[in-house]
């Protein structure tokens, strides 16, 4: 559900901030975001998307320039997205998603005395 929100919040911010892009460059990175925001929803390198959006969202949470946000136009918006991605970024992916198909689930163990029992 955290992916869910994450990448289609980042998806519709960028389909509505990248509509009116003036430069080539802007085009660029929009359809790079849209594509990292679209691994994410799908479950594909979370931890690595998890982290990308959740720096670039850092980035312009302090950066002086004023960038034109629609759907996370508010900073506590932006904040809380940023959040969200870094806390998937440590999470990880769950178990409904291309990476658990791809490399397996884990399982941890906090306690030493006890190991997880084999499956």
């Amino acid at each position: 559900m955290l992916r869910a929100i994450v990448g289609v919040s980042t998806i519709a911010e960028v389909a509505l901030s990248g509509t009116g892009a003036d430069s080539v460059i802007k085009m660029v990175m929009a359809a790079f975001a849209a594509l990292a925001a679209v691994a994410l929803v799908l479950g594909f390198l979370t931890p690595v998307v998890g982290a990308l959006i959740a720096v670039v969202g850092v980035v312009t949470l302090v950066s002086p320039h004023a960038v034109s946000l629609h759907l996370l136009g508010s900073q506590m918006a932006l904040f809380e997205l940023v959040a969200m991605a870094g806390a998937l970024a440590i999470l990880g992916p769950g178990a409904t998603s291309i990476d658990a198909r791809l490399f397996g689930r884990r399982e941890v163990s906090i306690s030493e005395t006890h190991p997880p029992e084999e499956p």
